[in-house]
């Protein structure tokens, strides 16, 4: 039996593909332009340009394990792609899209470098990239989407 991937499903590929690109695409621009190390201030501060690779995960957790990192963010980004689309509408499809591409972008980063390439820096020491925004977003969104869902719950059980 040939099974059809429905339409919620094809626009959760097409939105995260296209959030991988833009974040692989900013990565590149600025680690072309800039070498690794190197600061360029966008905001006094409080923002700069600063390519870097961290071999970590967040604040350089798991420095030394790049591949159980690596296979940690693509399998999260495939469990979330593979679940089985919701019919219509849900709260958890933006959360979901931004959690997907954040995890696959920084994953596919860990297989080519061996960590994954941030592109700007807070404060001079918070690195961060675009998928790291979008996981951060997307997480936030979930939290929120599933708060807001349950309060319906508990409203129409009471």
């Amino acid at each position: 039996m040939e099974r059809v991937v429905s339409r919620p499903g094809v626009r959760r590929l097409l939105l995260v593909g296209a959030l991988v690109a833009a974040d692989q695409a900013l990565k590149l621009a600025v680690s072309s332009r800039l070498p690794l190390g190197s600061q360029l201030v966008l905001w006094g501060d409080a923002l700069a340009l600063a390519p870097g690779v961290n071999p970590g995960a967040s604040l350089g957790i798991l420095a030394g394990s790049p591949l159980l990192l690596a296979a940690v963010s693509l399998g999260g980004a495939a469990w979330v792609l593979l679940r089985q689309p919701s019919q219509g509408r849900t709260p958890f499809f933006w959360p979901a899209c931004l959690v997907a591409a954040g995890a696959l972008s920084n994953g596919l980063d860990r297989l080519r470098l061996g960590g994954v390439l941030d592109v700007a820096a807070l404060g001079g020491r918070l690195a961060f990239n675009l998928a790291d925004v979008a996981l951060l977003a997307g997480a936030l969104l979930g939290v929120a989407a599933a708060w807001r869902s349950r309060n319906e719950s508990d409203e129409a059980a009471g």
